[in-house]
């Protein structure tokens, strides 16, 4: 939800910002929101890797390595996994 955040503060403080760089993320036109963005998402891997609940929005483990680390080694896919956490 990367996206959302920086669109928000280059939106907030724009002479703080030369550029914004979205890596992995939504780029938002003003008024969206990240669960209509989400819905509308048809071509990539993140809709069938995210789970919500209760605690908040997470990758599914077994998503993650090909969602977000499908160009490191397997080592470190699985180092970086194992450091996910939800995002409340």
């Amino acid at each position: 939800m990367g996206g959302m955040a920086i669109s928000q503060a280059v939106a907030d403080a724009p002479e703080l910002f030369c550029a914004a760089v979205y890596l992995c993320a939504f780029a938002p036109l003003p008024g969206d929101r990240i669960s209509s963005l989400a819905r509308r998402d048809q071509e990539t891997l993140l809709p069938s890797a995210v789970r919500l609940g209760t605690g908040g929005v997470s990758i599914r483990r077994e998503k993650a390595a090909e969602l977000f680390y499908a160009d490191c080694q397997q080592d470190l896919a699985e180092w970086a996994t194992s450091r996910l956490r939800p995002d409340p």
